[in-house]
């Protein structure tokens, strides 16, 4: 009975604990793990794990039982992610739960990567070195900042290949190490046998094979770390062991080298140097975070030498293997870039084949097979499935780029199927070759930009192709991988020769200007006049016509002038080609702007678009709320029936009371623009908001020009006082500000009562307004960031506008002879019958030649507003400091001889033929450049197009008559301001 009794009592022990257990358990420990190969006890799946090809047995697992695959591996559960929609949704989606990563025993404990970012928890030490790569070498500038580096790299590179040919693979080598190193230490290569390559390449080399086979078992069964390495079995052991000696090397040897030559006083700009400095600045650096800077840069170097070459090695094996592609790419090359200079990142959007060879490389063999292994510390659930806490996640990257779902053929190399407006597949390679989420590679577009450079130089200069073996035969290399981390090509032999003798002089020509080092202050700076101390050149600098005296410069010193105004360096362009290179080509260094002391803070633009620093994430907000309202197709075609409605209005307003043209033309910019911006209907000339915005830019174009222009450069004069002589430019500032603020609030209060009445129209602020409300409340920031926008989209255009339409005016009056070329081609062409329109454009080039020697003749910005270079740059040889306030000479462009032959006369047919006299546009130089170009720019020239062809079409132009009725020849006289 007794024995009963605890029988009884047991089981009612062991019951309650079952029933606790199972109401504990969450609803996710209640479903089912993912489908998946059976296992053994104790040991898992491991027997089933090749050394080599895991990934095609992942891919196997994938067929038989779906795209996640769970399997167990000594007891540590394994998910494998076989598709992309599968690593989405976890890696990226859920980033914040699978950021983790698995121990990684052989590369961390071993061999002593213990802060290799890659392999790094998701912790507070991870995310202060992923900030500091994110700063020094993966943001935008950072990216941009790099590119001379770039260039001058991949001309060695190419200056090599044409000595040894045969030696290709070791340069490519070379190349990825010189890159890594300058940019983690500011060290030069100059010989394939440097040592730190060497001790580099070693340690990488062992840290691939120790990650790979049996080096990742370890992280599912610890324990054998411990094996010893005398015992039949420990090849890793002994393989870890001499990889940490070199991994140690690797880590201080160049440190130590940037450490002394700090010490020395020697700068050498680079990724850690630039963390040291601001550890310094702070005192003594802990060791522990000596320790992880250490790592940081040996990082930036190591991974990112290894991952760049095995792109390049398989990129050269497609070009090889696939020569059809690559002509394809060859032909593409010379239809944009042609044969009188190399490509640059900047004919990239330009060359749509290249980009997909590029990418059909990444997806043909990706870098990694398996990307570095996630893993999840708490359940989760995907797909009805139980994610157990402790999952090591595995993303099969191979199976990925293999998906016949997203990839038609997946065994071909055919770069068309990126390609079209609706291209086979919307997966782009480079979302799954750089890795997921969080851990996705901080070099990425670096190594991506670096890569299509050389891709674009290779193919453009060098004709690529089989050996062949002693009978003549070509030989196909075999596609044959080393395994490890990454997926590195087998050596293979190949034939690369220059295309022509053009090609190898442009090479050297290249490799010579570049070769001399790009950081420090060692590449002289551009020439220009000799200036004074302190004040530098400013008191050569007239308060008006500020572009004579730079053409002036132009003559004597060439296309690219440089002087100081009160310390601030200066750079002149004076050609339409350096402005192209520097502001359109290198638009990422050079889209920042000056202070604008005057305009911004003393007349109240602060946030007016052109005048923004190209940092301040004000600037691409506003910019999308252009080009999403005023810059778009459908906004273009939404807007034509108000350009017709005001272009009729002012023909008849012509034909009532042509005396009065200029007031009239005044008016068609702003009624086009008030209508635009706040749906504002103007009804006479004297319209007080016509008035007043015109007063407004008046006084703004007042305040930025002449001594305002001088603020920037000394903004202390800022606070001169008032009562002071020469503060008449306070006053001027002062009063306009008054003008601008009412130009923001009279006609935004105005929109916000129709709103609130339900009367208001559809335009440019209405459109925001409603936008934001959506998402609720609208912020006070934003409100002002709204008006201004609104304003400046009537304040900017309807000055530029009016000032274009007024100058046609004068040139079709001093020269009868166009305006009767252009009526009679409009007569030819539209008759008598009806107006000239918008579709009319095509079928009538003498007019468009008319528009475009009018953007010449006499510009409508002498000067272009002001950039600002955001750092450091190299441009024909010449030191491009770091911000220094560029100035285009348009003016000096636009009467510019070599571009524009007899550029004093106005001769639309310059532009005309099929092979014209003038192959510059004198557009791309009127409404700006690169990324700061105007945004209305589409709607200007479509505005004023509409309106020269209508008064063409209808009116006839001519001289004034005195009283004795001789003709009166209008005199060339032009108010100075931002605009002319």
């Amino acid at each position: 009975m007794v024995f009963d009794f605890y029988l009884s009592c047991a089981f009612a022990v062991v019951t309650l604990i079952l029933i606790w257990w199972m109401r504990t358990r969450t609803t996710a420990q209640r479903l089912p793990t993912p489908p998946g190969p059976k296992g053994l006890p104790f040991i898992g799946n491991i027997h089933q794990l090749p050394l080599e090809g895991q990934e095609l047995l992942f891919a196997k697992w994938g067929k038989e039982f779906g795209d996640i695959v769970f399997v167990k591996f000594f007891g540590t559960p394994a998910l494998i992610l076989n598709s992309y929609e599968a690593a989405e949704d976890l890696l990226i989606k859920r980033s914040a739960l699978y950021s983790h990563r698995p121990p990684f025993i052989a590369l961390k404990e071993l061999i002593g990567w213990t802060s290799m970012l890659p392999l790094m928890q998701y912790d507070s030490q991870y995310r202060k070195m992923r900030a500091w790569f994110s700063a020094g070498v993966s943001n935008k500038t950072a990216v941009e900042g790099f590119k001379p580096l770039a260039r001058r790299e991949t001309y060695g590179y190419l200056a090599w290949i044409l000595k040894d040919p045969d030696a290709w693979e070791a340069l490519f080598a070379q190349y990825g190490a010189a890159m890594m190193l300058d940019v983690a230490y500011g060290y030069k290569v100059t010989s394939p046998d440097d040592e730190l390559v060497k001790i580099a390449s070693l340690a990488m080399n062992g840290t691939a094979r120790s990650g790979d086979g049996f080096g990742l078992i370890l992280d599912f069964l610890p324990i054998l770390k411990h094996w010893p390495a005398w015992m039949p079995g420990s090849t890793l052991k002994s393989l870890t062991n001499a990889t940490r000696t070199q991994v140690n090397q690797m880590r201080d040897l160049p440190f130590k080298w940037v450490l002394s030559n700090m010490e020395k006083g020697v700068t050498t700009s680079s990724f850690l140097q630039s963390l040291l400095e601001k550890y310094m600045q702070k005192g003594a650096i802990p060791e522990a975070e000596e320790f992880d800077i250490k790592s940081a840069a040996a990082t930036v170097y190591g991974a990112g030498t290894d991952t760049m070459t095995v792109t390049l090695m398989t990129l050269m094996m497609a070009m090889v293997k696939f020569p059809e592609a690559y002509y394809k790419a060859q032909q593409e090359l010379d239809r944009v870039v042609g044969h009188d200079r190399l490509p640059e990142f900047e004919d990239r959007d330009s060359l749509p084949y290249l980009n997909a060879f590029l990418l059909e490389v990444y997806r043909w063999h990706p870098p990694l097979l398996l990307a570095l292994p996630h893993r999840i510390l708490q359940d989760d659930v995907y797909r009805g499935y139980h994610i157990p806490a402790g999952t090591v996640v595995i993303p099969n990257v191979w199976n990925m780029s293999q998906d016949e779902s997203k990839f038609l053929e997946p065994e071909k190399f055919r770069p068309e199927r990126f390609l079209g407006p609706n291209p086979e597949t919307e997966v782009d390679p480079k979302d799954f070759a750089f890795g997921f989420g969080r851990r996705v590679c901080p070099g990425k577009d670096f190594a991506d930009s670096s890569s299509f450079l050389l891709a674009a130089c290779i193919i453009s200069t060098m004709d690529v192709a089989r050996a062949k073996d002693d009978n003549g035969v070509e030989i196909d290399p075999p596609l044959e991988f080393y395994q490890g981390v990454t997926n590195r090509p087998k050596s293979f032999s190949c034939r690369i020769t220059p295309r022509s003798q053009k090609s190898a002089e442009l090479i050297n020509q290249m490799h010579e200007l570049t070769k001399r080092p790009r950081r420090g202050s060692r590449l002289p700076l551009p020439p220009g006049p000799a200036g004074l101390p302190f004040i530098g050149n400013i008191h050569q600098l007239p308060v008006e016509n500020q572009e004579v005296v730079f053409s002036q410069w132009a003559k004597e010193y060439g296309d690219v002038v440089f002087a100081r105004f009160f310390g601030v360096p200066v750079i002149i362009l004076n050609s339409v080609g350096a402005a192209q290179d520097l502001l359109v080509k290198r638009s990422g260094n050079y889209s920042d702007r000056p202070a604008f002391v005057a305009m911004r803070e003393l007349v109240g633009w602060d946030t007016m678009l052109p005048l923004l620093t190209y940092v301040d994430q004000r600037f691409k907000k506003i910019r999308t709320w252009f080009k999403e309202i005023l810059s778009s197709k459908v906004a273009s075609n939404r807007l034509k029936p108000l350009q017709r409605r005001e272009t009729y209005t002012l023909l008849n307003l012509l034909l009532t009371r042509p005396e009065e043209y200029t007031s009239h033309l005044v008016r068609f910019g702003g009624s086009v623009l008030l209508d635009v911006a706040y749906a504002y209907k103007v009804v006479t000339d004297d319209d007080p908001l016509l008035q007043a915005g015109e007063a407004a830019m008046h006084g703004t174009a007042l305040a930025g020009s002449g001594f305002g222009l001088i603020l920037d450069f000394f903004p202390t004069l800022k606070h001169w006082p008032m009562w002071l002589p020469g503060s008449g430019f306070k006053r001027t500032a002062k009063a306009t500000g008054v003008l601008v603020d009412r130009l923001k609030n009279v006609p935004y209060n105005k929109v916000v009562s129709d709103m609130a009445k339900g009367k208001a129209s559809s335009c440019f602020l209405v459109d925001l307004l409603e936008t934001h409300l959506q998402r609720g409340p609208i912020s006070d920031s934003d409100v002002q960031d709204i008006k201004t926008a609104a304003a400046t989209v009537y304040g900017a255009g309807t000055d530029a506008m009016s000032v274009f339409l007024i100058n046609f005016i004068l040139a079709m009056v001093k020269h009868p002879d166009v305006l009767r070329r252009a009526q009679d081609e409009i007569d030819r062409v539209v008759g008598h019958e009806r107006l000239p329109d918008f579709d009319d454009r095509a079928s009538l080039p003498y007019l468009d030649g008319v528009l475009r020697e009018t953007f010449r003749w006499h510009p409508t910005f002498l000067l272009g507003l002001p950039h600002r270079s955001m750092q450091d740059d190299e441009y024909m040889g010449y030191r491009i400091p770091g911000g220094a306030i560029v100035l285009a000479n348009i003016w000096h462009m636009s009467q510019n001889k070599a571009e524009f032959p007899n550029p004093h006369e106005f001769r639309p047919e310059r532009y005309i033929g099929p092979d014209p006299e003038s192959k510059a546009d004198p557009r791309e130089f009127a409404f700006g450049f690169g990324r700061r170009g105007c945004p209305g720019k589409s709607f200007a020239d479509s505005s004023v197009f509409l309106l020269v062809a209508n008064i063409v079409a209808t009116m006839n132009l001519a001289k004034a008559k005195d009283e004795n009725g001789v003709e009166i020849d209008p005199p060339f006289e032009f108010e100075q301001g931002v605009t002319r």
